[in-house]
């Protein structure tokens, strides 16, 4: 178990300190403490991360390239930076999404929505897996590409040579994380880098995280 120094919470703006989450770690902690965070980070370079933010069933996946569920995502920005009337003396992993911040920490989650919520490693649940993302556009460098698809397909994923405007899109391999605690955390987003994704699998899975 990691110790903690200090955590101190203040929300208020007009305070004369700023919130501190200090740790201190023997030799065991920080080499866990930096496997966990350079697998988070790997992840946070990807070329393309995007927050799901809804999930809707597909009445016909024929016209809609095979797919019998859509997303909405929102793209995400990944760094290393509290927000600022926060402090801490190690090095976060921090996803900015659409409406929250979410934080790696060495023994919780912080998550930044209108006020502060952390959540300890024992209370989180990540599920992480690979699949099959329909990218319009530009396709990521980190991504690898799995198929082509059409836009109006047949049942057996041929062209439907009835639609003479039909066009194709890359399937890419893409990796899906997936946070949720029985607090009511439920954060998704997909990272393009799904090799990045295996691996922080297998690191959260060797420190019992998962």
């Amino acid at each position: 178990m990691i110790f903690v120094i200090g955590f101190i919470v203040a929300l208020v703006l007009g305070m004369k300190f700023r919130p501190s989450v200090e740790y201190s770690f023997d030799n065991e902690q920080q080499e866990r403490w930096n496997e966990i965070s350079e697998a988070w980070r790997d992840v946070a370079k990807s070329c393309d991360l995007q927050e799901i933010t809804l999930h809707a069933k597909v009445n016909d996946p024929r016209t809609n390239a095979g797919i019998k569920e859509s997303i909405d995502t929102s793209k995400m920005k990944a760094g290393k930076t509290l927000p600022w009337f926060m402090k801490t003396n190690v090095t976060p992993v921090v996803f900015t999404m659409k409406k929250h911040t979410l934080a790696i920490m060495p023994d919780r989650l912080l998550v930044f929505q209108g006020g502060l919520g952390a959540v300890d490693y024992s209370e989180v649940k990540f599920d992480l897996f690979i699949q099959g993302f329909l990218v319009e556009g530009k396709t990521p460098k980190d991504s690898e590409f799995i198929q082509y698809v059409w836009r109006y397909a047949n049942k057996d994923g041929s062209r439907d040579k009835r639609y003479s405007n039909n066009s194709q899109y890359p399937i890419m391999k893409y990796g899906k994380i997936f946070i949720s605690s029985n607090s009511g955390l439920n954060i998704q987003f997909l990272c393009s880098n799904g090799n990045a994704v295996d691996n922080l699998n297998s690191v959260l899975e060797k420190y019992s995280l998962i």
